[in-house]
């Protein structure tokens, strides 16, 4: 097999984790990954895979560190998705942004 690149590593990083509701622990997860693809660096697998999280934050949750746990097993896939909706809502914007969006939209 060939050397993955950055994105195929988070897409098989993200199916790794999905296969284990109860979470895996992110040592573990990267040498799972160098297991099925010895030819790709190690170096190049944790710079891929260390904010799985914010990179599919509607499917990856990191309740604690070092621990990636899919949400659907968490059961709050919905909740999670409602709760950063109503953060952007609330978060107020400062003047810079506000001009920023302005000049950017004309």
């Amino acid at each position: 097999m060939a050397k993955l690149s950055g994105k195929e590593i988070q897409k098989l990083a993200r199916a790794i984790v999905t296969e284990n509701p109860g979470g895996i622990r992110y040592s573990v997860l990267v040498e799972k990954i160098s297991q099925q693809t010895p030819e790709t660096p190690k170096n190049t697998i944790h710079g891929a895979v260390w904010n799985l999280d914010t990179i599919f934050p509607n499917e990856i949750a990191k309740p604690s560190r070092g621990l990636s746990r899919p949400l659907r097993s968490l059961g709050m896939t919905r909740l999670v998705s409602e709760a950063r909706s109503r953060l952007r809502q609330r978060v107020p914007r400062s003047k810079n942004q506000s001009f920023m969006s302005r000049s950017l939209n004309r």
